[in-house]
């Protein structure tokens, strides 16, 4: 068994690895579907919306595989979390590279971590709680849908700082849910 460091730090490398792969994929997407990869970031299009499902998707099949021996709350919320993390870091690195920025600041700054945080930690609790999976991927796929939404239209400033807020209010009373939970206090299914 490996110990709570080093576990954290595998699963911030598994979100980069995961972002990675989601960027794999989105371009396989492009070529497949001939669009363009200069992709038109002022509103939401088919192509948008398809990356973040299979970012989603992504994060789902990773959580549920090294996840299904976790035996209590606080480990699977720690491990969702650092994923998420993982993930946020790739794609703020990447879009810094690029230059592919939002116009609105706070997106990549607090945005980008906390959707696929809070988006990773779904998953993670509803894993955790053995939710079906094809109920698993609703809730993040929303979260993602709408905070894509705020941005991409330049909503008010301050819905997106609301919008923010509920996503670390989700993230602290995900993990006050999950911290002193076991495995065993979970009903059979």
């Amino acid at each position: 068994m490996t110990n709570a460091k080093e576990r954290k730090f595998e699963f911030l490398a598994l979100g980069f690895i995961v972002a990675l792969g989601a960027l794999l994929l989105e371009n396989a997407f492009n070529v497949l579907f001939s669009i363009n990869t200069e992709l038109d970031l002022s509103q939401l299009t088919f192509p948008l919306i398809s990356y973040f499902i299979i970012e989603e998707f992504l994060k789902l099949i990773v959580l549920n595989k090294k996840n299904s021996a976790t035996q209590d709350g606080k480990t699977a919320f720690s491990n969702a979390l650092f994923l998420g993390l993982g993930f946020a870091l790739t794609e703020i690195f990447h879009r810094y590279f690029n230059a592919n920025l939002p116009s609105n600041d706070l997106a990549p700054l607090l945005g980008f971590p906390l959707i696929h945080i809070t988006t990773s930690i779904s998953i993670g609790y509803c894993l955790y709680k053995k939710i079906p999976l094809w109920l698993t991927i609703i809730p993040p796929i929303l979260m993602h849908l709408l905070y894509n939404f705020i941005i991409i239209y330049e909503l008010d400033s301050f819905l997106l700082l609301i919008y923010l807020f509920i996503l670390c209010l989700f993230i602290f009373f995900t993990y006050l849910t999950l911290k002193n939970q076991s495995k065993f206090d979970l009903p059979n299914k």
